[in-house]
């Protein structure tokens, strides 16, 4: 078994709550374990959404313009106190009272088991396309981005470990994350990785990898990223008695929707 440690620092700053005019609608199977914290999604105010009927079922409540899904917004936000925490960028999963949803529009998110720390992926069809981490303390949220650094150090393994296979193909390989599972360390999380040219049948077009990395607090305002681990045969152990929440929209159940009032 061929085993590569990788460690790569990433730190950023933290952001304050912010108020944001409008309401949000809370995502299914994104909530913290105590049900505090959770992701949703808003829209800018122009487009004058009825919140309130849109949270009874009424579709009407919607407005008629063609952008409108276009211009969703995720975030994550305190349930409880109605406060937009952070903005999960590039993000722009939904879903409405009907069951319809954004078509190739995937959230997937793990909580620590203590519900400080959230990692959060938004996948299109074929690969990922915002991947990122939070950690929520009294001052506000501090956030890092994970899944650049992570594809990068991937990458760079796979070039090290399949050679030209992987070499020959690197150009044309579409990226995606997915599994999360919170590990029992607080604070790491494993993932499965999986680089193919889209719609190929041959398996030496294809990579998979369990990643391992950790979101680490420098201080009160800074989160950094360490990745841990990349060894194909890797089962790292996570939490028995909590599956990782994520969103599924072929497996749904009635959706949970919150209106909060800015």
């Amino acid at each position: 078994m061929h085993r590569a440690a990788f460690c790569l620092l990433l730190v950023v700053g933290i952001s304050a709550s912010v108020c944001a005019a409008g309401s949000f609608v809370v995502l299914e199977n994104t909530s913290s374990p105590d049900g505090r914290y959770a992701f949703a999604w808003a829209a800018p105010e122009k487009y004058k959404i009825d919140w309130a009927a849109l949270n009874r079922g009424e579709m009407t409540a919607l407005p008629n313009s063609d952008d409108f899904f276009d211009a969703v917004i995720n975030y994550l936000v305190d349930v409880k106190d109605g406060k937009i925490l952070a903005t999960f960028r590039g993000a722009q999963a939904w879903q409405l009272p009907d069951g319809s949803h954004g078509n190739h529009r995937d959230l997937e998110v793990a909580w620590s088991p203590n519900g400080v720390f959230a990692v959060a992926i938004y996948s299109l069809k074929w690969q990922y396309a915002s991947f990122q981490g939070f950690r929520i303390t009294p001052a506000g949220v501090a956030t890092v981005e994970i899944g650049k650094p992570l594809e990068t150090a991937w990458r760079q393994h796979l070039s090290n470990t399949a050679g030209q296979r992987y070499k020959q193909r690197a150009d044309s390989l579409a990226i995606s994350f997915g599994e999360l599972k919170a590990m029992e360390t607080e604070g790491s999380f494993a993932v499965h990785a999986q680089a193919e040219i889209p719609k190929s049948a041959s398996q030496d077009d294809a990579f998979e990898e369990k990643l391992v990395f950790t979101l680490e607090p420098k201080t009160e305002a800074q989160l950094s990223l360490e990745i841990r681990d990349m060894a194909k045969s890797s089962r790292p152990k996570v939490l028995a008695n909590r599956a990782p929440e994520h969103r599924n929209f072929n497996q749904r159940r009635c959706p949970r929707f919150a209106s909060v009032g800015m």
